[in-house]
């Protein structure tokens, strides 16, 4: 079973960390403001910085 959870969201952007309850691996998601995957990272601090990278003001 795949698990999702919203960390953060900037702007048109939110970051969710995604886990897979089966084998415990865990990546996190870029998502824009249509619900298109933007970018999967491996880490928290990285989805960060893609955010910020398209979420400027």
């Amino acid at each position: 079973m795949i698990t999702r959870e919203i960390v953060r969201t900037r702007g048109a952007y939110t970051i969710e960390r995604v886990v897979d309850t089966g084998d415990g691996y865990e990546y996190f998601d870029v998502i824009d403001d249509w619900g298109n995957p933007v970018e999967k990272v491996p880490t928290l601090s990285e989805a960060e910085a893609v955010m910020n990278f398209f979420a400027e003001d």
